[in-house]
């Protein structure tokens, strides 16, 4: 689902139209070979993707003449077959011969300034446009060969064999020719032999090839070391010009810090410029360490506002001092606190050095190192009646000289003492040489339909050892299922933005869960190896909340959806995955059977370990559409069925093993040059619904003012493919495709698009206009709310219009700059209530929560208009 700051165009065609003929005349030609190259642009042409048969091509315009462009044709000669295209049409096609003409939104192109188009193209990589002539003028840019370029890495070291470091060689464009290129390893702090294996060698690129691969052994140890760097360099290319010919390899040291037990530190999240790190500090005196300071050097940056159960106390140069916050000062014996920080990744090692605790330094010391004891989670099914018990391994590192004492308690979760399982506390020992206790603790059945349970275990007071894992989770699986919903009900599913609780302070906690049926969490991000990631981990886990602990395992939004959940128990909710800029990776992880097999499972366990009912599956766009940095690929479509086949599968199997039931969703596109890359009647045998995105079909990156989301055509409107960018058409269509009616979400948009120099003439409707008008939040988009409470308390300023064929209104203000705004109001809203009822869809769906009026009891609520009318037999 593309949030409100980058969103999906679906005017965008891809499809070929022919717009006009060409006119060519030979004495046009040779008049103007006279002044070939006066007035050319600089036009540079690169292959993104290549596969066996077609590739994916990119064509820029830069204009460097002192005077504007206004309206551009690029004429080309290609032996291959354009497909698609988009930011650009194709005018005309005769025989290998191309006329490209701008689309309605790039025409102009400023002195300084440049266009990009791209295309699908079928056919030999190595054939590529020549014979430019742009505006009837021929010249272009002599043939220049592709530059060659390498990007550097970062590996894990493991802590025995070795592992990979995969680095990529790559053309900026196809060639016509082999191009070779020599390569080899070259020390740093890093050494061949010791730390990787040192490689070199030749790679060879074929005419049309783009990428080649370098493969490096990165060898594995148990040391605790700083991380460590070695160099790969390409040298004497031949048919390629070398630009960024060497790369860094960088090997990250997976051994923790040992500083004797005191002090210790690890790195939990990782990321290209940056990292979370964690600082535990652990009391092994015999009294309570009341207050304490921590000095450390350290190489990267920390904000001070970027450090939670601490704070910076001061900072000079790489030094610094960091304090505890008010309510962890005190450490018992063998208790421990510990605290985070998001840094900046540092140029020599992410490792804190010269630790000073209370002004003593941490370097080792001499005592014997003690045995580690931890705790593991478990899960159980609960029963209908009486008790089973839950059984927690407790265990140690390693055999102890001495007889090791540890003490248990239990803590709520959303599973409560006395109503889900008994309170219990105790202590376990190990004598000498055993490494394995058990903690039991009873789990009260009874016949209740709810969502799993959780409550935690906790260790504390080790006596001849450190404590390690020191807290397990216990998962109550529910075995009473909900009934599913009745006969006659519709979904109401609204998104959640992640981000909303900044600039929007729009919490969980403002959610009108009473008038939903679905809370989709927008959005996780997924790695290029396929793994389900936070987007924003402070925000999903760690935002301290009214009524949380800072020592609660679960903080941050994920927590708060699950209170919402124990408040309203007919919610479910589901995690997106991806999103307008969060979609570059899908292609490389749904591509083999091996990938979507791993990118499933990561799907899986994290939807099921933060307690989601789902996952929606936002790829905005298999095969072309979605930002140029993408990857792409002419199989996406046939892969994306693949993945859903295979995620449902792995789904059925959590089922099984937890008796939840898990719903797939896929967020769709409305413009029918997208939808033509999904394979929607496949998909729709293994997912429950589309969430259509039946809005964005026009906005300001027109030119022109229009209708956002209007549900039928209007006869007024002229614009290109009118008939076919509207809800009814879009609905339309995917029931022609095969998707059955009850599978289909209409999507209603909280947000709004506006304008601002347009015109009076039919108060601004389909009318010109100077660029996007100032919004909300930015330019060209406004929130419900706002464009509700200008038309109630500047009604002099702002005036309402209804166009009674698309079934929309819109907002006029030619005081205010000539404003124009596209938005939804209760009267559209009502007829696409009508419409899913009539054609029996599957329900209704709103992007995003935070653009609703914040009081669900307002009468102009789009949220509850849906609600009432929609949710008839709701529990």
């Amino acid at each position: 689902m593309s949030h409100s700051r980058a969103r999906s165009r679906n005017n965008r065609s891809a499809s070929i139209v022919k717009l006009r003929p060409v006119v060519e005349r030979l004495e046009d030609r040779l008049a103007l070979s006279a002044i070939a190259g006066d007035g050319f642009p600089v036009i540079d042409f690169s292959v993104d993707t290549a596969w066996n048969s077609g590739y994916t091509g990119s064509v820029s315009i830069v204009n460097d003449e002192p005077h504007d462009i206004d309206g551009w044709d690029l004429e080309f000669d290609l032996a291959a077959d354009i497909s698609s295209i988009w930011n650009a049409t194709i005018a005309s096609i005769e025989g290998d011969h191309y006329t490209i003409h701008n689309a309605s939104w790039n025409g102009m192109i400023a002195s300084g300034a440049s266009v990009a188009f791209g295309f699908v193209a079928a056919g030999d990589a190595a054939d590529v446009p020549v014979g430019y002539v742009f505006n009837e003028m021929t010249g272009g840019n002599p043939p220049s060969e592709p530059a060659l370029s390498m990007a550097d890495v970062t590996v894990g070291e493991g802590d025995g064999g070795h592992v990979e470091a995969v680095l990529t060689a790559t053309l900026s464009a196809a060639a016509g020719q082999t191009v070779t290129v020599g390569y080899h390893t070259v020390d740093v702090s890093a050494q061949a032999g010791n730390d990787y294996g040192a490689v070199e060698g030749a790679l060879v690129f074929a005419p049309g090839e783009l990428q080649k691969t370098i493969t490096v052994s990165v060898f594995g140890d148990t040391a605790t070391e700083s991380d460590e760097t070695f160099h790969v360099e390409l040298t004497g290319a031949v048919g390629a010009t070398i630009q960024a010919g060497r790369a860094t390899v960088t090997i990250l040291d997976n051994d923790p810090v040992a500083t004797d037990g005191a002090v210790e530190f690890e790195v939990t999240a990782d990321w290209q410029t940056g990292f979370t790190g964690r600082i535990t500090i652990n009391n092994r005196g015999p009294a309570v360490l009341d207050g304490w300071q921590l000095e450390f050097d350290f190489e990267g940056d920390i904000p001070s506002s970027a450090i939670w159960n601490a704070s910076i106390v001061a900072h000079d140069g790489n030094h610094y001092v960091v304090g505890p916050a008010a309510w962890n000062t005190g450490i018992a014996p063998g208790g421990s606190v510990s605290f985070g920080f998001n840094g900046t990744r540092p140029t020599e090692s992410t490792v804190p050095t010269n630790i000073l605790l209370n002004g003593v330094p941490i370097d080792g010391g001499s005592e014997p190192s003690l045995p580690m004891v931890s705790i593991r989670d478990t899960s159980l099914t609960e029963g209908d009646s009486g008790t089973v018990p839950a059984v927690f391994d407790v265990y140690l590192s390693e055999p102890a000289a001495e007889p090791v004492t540890v003490h248990f308690s239990t803590a709520d979760g959303t599973a409560q003492a006395g109503d889900d399982f008994q309170t219990t506390g105790g202590a376990v020992t190990f004598d000498v040489g055993e490494t394995l206790q058990t903690v039991s603790v009873a789990v009260i059945g009874d016949t209740a339909g709810e969502q799993n349970e959780i409550f935690y275990v906790h260790l504390t007071a080790a006596v001849g050892a450190e404590l390690g894992n020191a807290q397990a989770a216990a998962t109550i699986r529910d075995d009473d299922l909900p009934e599913d919903p009745g006969d006659g009900e519709h979904r109401v599913l609204a998104y959640f933005a992640e981000w909303g609780i900044y600039a929007r302070d729009y919490k969980p906690a403002d959610i009108p869960a009473e008038s939903l049926t679905h809370v989709v969490y927008a959005f996780a991000n997924l790695t290029p190896e396929g793994d389900v990631v936070f987007f924003d981990q402070w925000a999903a886990t760690e935002k301290m909340f009214p009524g949380d602990t800072w020592d609660q395992p679960l903080k941050g939004n994920f927590n708060q959806l699950q209170i919402l959940k124990e408040q309203h128990p007919h919610l479910r909710t589901m995690i997106a995955i991806g999103g307008w800029t969060l979609s570059g990776n899908f292609s490389d992880a749904v591509l083999t059977e091996q990938s979507r097999e791993h990118f499933a499972e990561s799907a899986v366990e994290f939807a099921v370990r933060y307690g989601f009912d789902g996952v929606d599956l936002d790829w905005e766009y298999p095969v072309a559409g979605g930002l140029a940095s993408n990857t792409y690929r002419h199989q996406d479509a046939e892969n994306y069925t693949l993945f859903v086949a295979e995620l449902r599968e792995q789904f059925d199997e959590q089922t099984l093993i937890d008796g939840r039931r898990y719903e797939i969703s896929v967020a769709s596109p409305a413009g029918f040059e997208k939808m033509e890359n999904f394979e929607l009647a496949a998909m729709s045998q293994h997912v429950d619904w589309f969430n259509v995105m039946t809005y964005d079909y026009h906005g300001s990156w027109e030119s022109t003012t229009n209708h956002q989301a209007p549900l039928y055509t209007s006869p007024d409107d002229s614009s290109w493919l009118a008939s076919q960018y509207n809800i009814d058409w879009t609905i339309r269509a995917y029931l022609d495709a095969g998707v059955p009616a009850g599978k289909i979400n209409l999507g209603v948009p909280l947000y709004e698009r506006g304008w601002q120099g347009v015109g009076t003439a039919n108060n601004g409707l389909y009318q010109t206009s100077t660029g996007a008008a100032p919004g909300t939040w930015e330019a060209g988009m406004f929130d419900y709310w706002d464009v509700h409470a200008r038309l109630e308390e500047q009604p002099d300023l702002y005036t309402r219009h209804w166009d009674d064929a698309a079934k929309v209104p819109y907002v006029y203000s030619p005081l205010d700059g000539g404003t124009f705004i596209t938005y939804e109001d209760p009267q559209s809203v009502q007829h696409k209530i009508d419409y899913v009822m009539e054609h029996d869809l599957g329900g209704m769906f709103f992007w995003e929560l935070s653009g609703d009026v914040r009081d669900p009891e307002n009468p102009d609520s789009l949220i509850a208009l849906a609600a009432d009318q929609l949710l008839v037999v709701w529990p």
